[in-house]
Order: C-alpha cells, then sequence, then structure tokens
C-alpha cells in the first residue's frame, strides 16, 4: 500500500501518509518527490510531496494465511487486525473466553446471571490446592480455608497467576466476576530477587511473543528519547510477564515496561500518533 501526500514539510507529509495508511512511522518507508519552500511572508510557498509505502511485516504475512487457510476450508470468515488503541469491538469482533460463551449459554438457557466463578486455588503454602466454584463476593480467606487453609503464614497473595497477577492487599478482599485463580506464598517464595546490571544478553526479546526489545525500550525512556520509544514497538507490551521471568539479572522489566508506555501515551507529539490513535485520546 501507498500514497502521496503533501504538507508544509517532508515530517508532516510522512506523519500523515502514515495515518492514512493505518501505519506507525517505523512501519513505513518513504520517497520524497518534492521537497517543500517556506516562501517569504507566505507567498511563494510551496508544501513538500511525499509517497509514503507502508513496510510489509510479519503480521501482513499471517493475515494473508489466515486468509487463503479460512478459504480453503470453506468458512465465511476473515483475518482482522486490531492496531494499537482499538479493541476487537472496533473491529467488528468479541473475543471471548470458554468461561464467558458457557456463562452467556447459561444465561440464555436459565435466565441465571453470572453469580459465581470457578477459580484455581493454589500455592506453595495452601494445603489442598484445587478448582473450586465460589459464588462471586466470597471473601478470599473463606475460599482459602475450603481448600484446608495454609502451611505457613502467607506473605502474598495475587489474584490471578505467576505472570500476571496482581497482589492482594488483604484476605478479605472477594472473589470477583473476572477472577480465575487465587495464588498463596510463603516469605520465601515470595521474596523479589535483587536485581543485578543489565548484561544485554537478550533473552527478554527473545521471550518477548510480540518481539519488543526492552532494552532499546529502557534506553529510549532513559534519554527521553519519544521517537525511538515509539519506534521500539512498547505499546504493543501487554505485560505478560515473559521477558522479567526470562532475564538472568532479575531486572524489572515489566514495572518499566509500564511506565515507558504511560509515558508515550502522555508525553509522545500528537501529530506522531497513529490516526486510531488520535481518536481515541
Amino acid at each position: 500500500m501507498e500514497v502521496i501526500v503533501s504538507a508544509k514539510t517532508v515530517d508532516e507529509a510522512v506523519a500523515l501518509g502514515a495515518k492514512q495508511l493505518g501505519k506507525l512511522l517505523s512501519e513505513v518507508t518513504y520517497e520524497v518527490l518534492e521537497e517543500g519552500k517556506k516562501g517569504f511572508l507566505g507567498m511563494m510557498s510551496k508544501e513538500a510531496s511525499v509517497k509514503v509505502i507502508a513496510k510489509e511485516t510479519i503480521q501482513d504475512k499471517i493475515v494473508d494465511f489466515l486468509n487463503s487457510l479460512v478459504n480453503d476450508m470453506g468458512v465465511q470468515a476473515s483475518a482482522k487486525v486490531v492496531k494499537i488503541g482499538e479493541l476487537p469491538i472496533d473491529v467488528g469482533c468479541v473475543v471471548s473466553n470458554s468461561s464467558t460463551i458457557a456463562e452467556i449459554g447459561k444465561y440464555l438457557k436459565t435466565g441465571m446471571p453470572l453469580i459465581e466463578r470457578c477459580i484455581t486455588v493454589d500455592g506453595n503454602i495452601v494445603k489442598e490446592p484445587k478448582n473450586v466454584i465460589a459464588p462471586i463476593g466470597t471473601p478470599l480467606e473463606d475460599v482459602f480455608e475450603f481448600c484446608g487453609g495454609f502451611t505457613d503464614e502467607p506473605k502474598k497473595v495475587l489474584y490471578g497467576g505467576p505472570m500476571m497477577g496482581i497482589t492482594v492487599p488483604y484476605l478479605t478482599v472477594p472473589v470477583l466476576k473476572n477472577t480465575n485463580a487465587i495464588l498463596a506464598f510463603s516469605r520465601n517464595e515470595a521474596k523479589v530477587p535483587k536485581a543485578t546490571a543489565c548484561i544485554k544478553c537478550n533473552a527478554c526479546a527473545n521471550a518477548c511473543p510480540f518481539g519488543i526489545n526492552p532494552i532499546v525500550a529502557a534506553k529510549a525512556l532513559k534519554t527521553e528519547d519519544l521517537a525511538g520509544l515509539e519506534k521500539s514497538g512498547i505499546e504493543l507490551c501487554m505485560s505478560c510477564g515473559c521477558c522479567s521471568f526470562a532475564c538472568p539479572a532479575k531486572r524489572p522489566i515489566v514495572q518499566n515496561n509500564k511506565i515507558a508506555k504511560e509515558t508515550l501515551e502522555v508525553y509522545a507529539p500528537i501529530a506522531h500518533r497513529p490516526l486510531w490513535h488520535r481518536h481515541r485520546r
């Protein structure tokens, strides 16, 4: 895909072309057709003309492959890409897990809304780890008690799994409608390892499912290089924790990525934001 756009400067024309193509600046190349001229007092000025070309990405190849696959299967479906700043509903899709679909089916059949959740109760100090069905609103301490209680004093309790779980402040907090697991850990298991200097081994980048290089993002954040931060693709980070888990230096990479995303959201010039993201700000 390519477009020819005009603007006061080459940079503005490239940014405008990227927005028209629905791409980031790092996802396009350009050819200057004509340099702009400032003129004198607005007279004899001339806009720059640029041909902006979208780079072929792995994402494009995946979309083509999936479309070819469903076409060969005789299924009426097409692959759609959810861009940065969008939700699945923005491209006409609803993404749900199996539990949600099962609950929708139950509601349509019985009229009973979601009142309970099947959750995994685990952790190195839980006496009887198991999957249980608990009413929404049940205090976590009651759920743990149902599983035999603790073998030791809990130092850390999480909503969710060990990679993306969120620490809870008290055991009196309830089971929520989106709770899928609660974990309890002893002091030794919950101890945060001491971070050491980054050795540039690239283990974090290799572990990232989106191919983000946290080292590049961290450097751009430290030097306040917003353009470099955007090019790093840090906005794609979903905080899965793979990078921190793989890091031999035990650095707080996920936390740093969150700060980088927030910094880019707040301070990046709107002219350099993708068109879809500008609309959502």
